[in-house]
């Protein structure tokens, strides 16, 4: 996500193209259609698919947590 919150990629597209270009009929995933499937391209591409399915929202999620306030004192707000 961008600073703005919002989606760096097109998530409908992504897990268009993961399934139907990337699944092996015989299963696994590949890297482009006309590649074979392998270990690192099957979890890679799940991991990629899930992704796309979840939004996460770091600071409604963990902003009271000791974790998010340690993290914040560390860096002051200064990311770069």
């Amino acid at each position: 996500m961008n600073v703005d919150k919002e989606w760096l990629f097109n998530a409908n597209a992504l897990q268009g193209y993961f399934l139907f270009c990337c699944q092996k009929q015989g299963g696994g995933i590949r890297d482009k259609p006309g590649k074979y499937p392998d270990p690192y391209h099957t979890s890679y591409g799940l991991a990629g698919c899930s992704i796309a399915q979840y939004k996460s929202d770091y600071d409604n999620l963990h902003a009271d947590t000791p974790h998010a306030k340690e993290f914040s004192a560390s860096f002051n707000g200064n990311y770069s």
